[in-house]
């Protein structure tokens, strides 16, 4: 066997400690849910958190197998391939669906947050629209993944098993591939599924993080409005803005100190939105500009 690079060898071994890693986190919060009848059983969002749970996990075991379910007999050879044409369809098939699967998850649980925190729903009339949280998500990536195999898109993608074509850099156009002649369509889909997820999630949390702010205003107004009413000379002596209250503490103060939690509090939420765009952000903008960078420069074919 050939000599392989320190890149090839990273390619292959980094995914397997970062899936590694993935699964871990994905099988602590499923078996959190499924051994807590409160969670499992009354809350919508647990259930959903449980779905995109399962899923992380399917995808994240692929990553973890990276090169080993490639075929062994592979030319140009890949560091560990020990796999077959079998072996290396399965992998990318799992790995398709769950790679899927799981951005409609996270827009799923977005949504949820919405109709929570927005619409006010209570948790009864929720979970009335719940299996639509987990037929959305659960049609798209099983309909690509059972389409894409029957077009034998499933093969040797460089560090695992996904959507390529094969011989790797063939020319469908010249009839060079044998398989996965039309994987560039897959391939596109794919990306535009999960970035029309994405786009659901930042309308989300752009929206949510609105929507409390303008809650908070609309609060401070009304307690100013109605501390004017109870105390009309202190609301007319804007001038005295030391003013002290028997307990010793200025009024000026303590308002200060509720527009510090108000601030904290949309702070934090929009942190929160934050820190959740920017997970998926990370995740697949890499990807997708290396997809289109080797489309462009045409360092793969289809």
């Amino acid at each position: 066997m050939s000599a392989f690079s320190a890149q090839a060898k990273t390619l292959a071994i980094v995914p397997k400690i970062t899936g590694g890693l993935s699964m871990l986190g994905s099988s602590y919060i499923f078996q959190d849910v499924v051994r807590t009848h409160k969670k499992r059983g009354n809350s919508v969002y647990h259930r959903i958190l449980m779905g995109l749970s399962v899923f992380d996990f399917m995808a994240s075991l692929m990553n973890f197998f990276s090169t080993w379910p490639i075929p062994r007999n592979t030319y140009p050879p890949v560091y560990g391939a020990i796999g077959t044409v079998g072996t290396c369809t399965a992998a990318g098939f799992f790995n398709e669906v769950g790679n899927v699967c799981t951005p409609i998850y996270n827009a799923s649980l977005c949504i949820y947050y919405v109709l929570i925190i927005i619409n006010s729903w209570g948790e009864s009339r929720i979970a009335r629209y719940e299996i639509w949280f987990h037929i959305v998500p659960n049609f798209f990536a099983w309909t690509i993944g059972f389409v894409a195999l029957g077009f034998q898109t499933y093969n040797n993608a460089g560090w695992n098993c996904w959507l390529a074509s094969y011989p790797k850099g063939c020319n469908a156009e010249l009839g060079q591939c044998t398989r996965g002649e039309h994987v560039f369509i897959f391939r596109w889909l794919h990306y535009a599924i999960i970035w029309s997820a994405v786009l659901v999630v930042t309308i989300a949390m752009i929206v949510i993080y609105a929507s409390v702010y303008i809650q908070e205003k609309s609060t401070a107004r009304f307690t100013d409005h109605q501390r004017a009413s109870v105390n009309p000379k202190h609301a007319n002596q804007n001038d005295k803005k030391d003013s002290i209250s028997p307990s010793g503490v200025s009024s000026a103060a303590g308002s200060n100190a509720t527009a510090y939690k108000r601030a904290s509090k949309s702070r934090k939420v929009m942190e929160q939105a934050f820190f959740f765009c920017i997970a998926m952000y990370l995740t697949w903008i890499f990807t997708t500009v290396s997809e289109i960078v080797g489309k462009i420069s045409n360092q793969e074919r289809f």
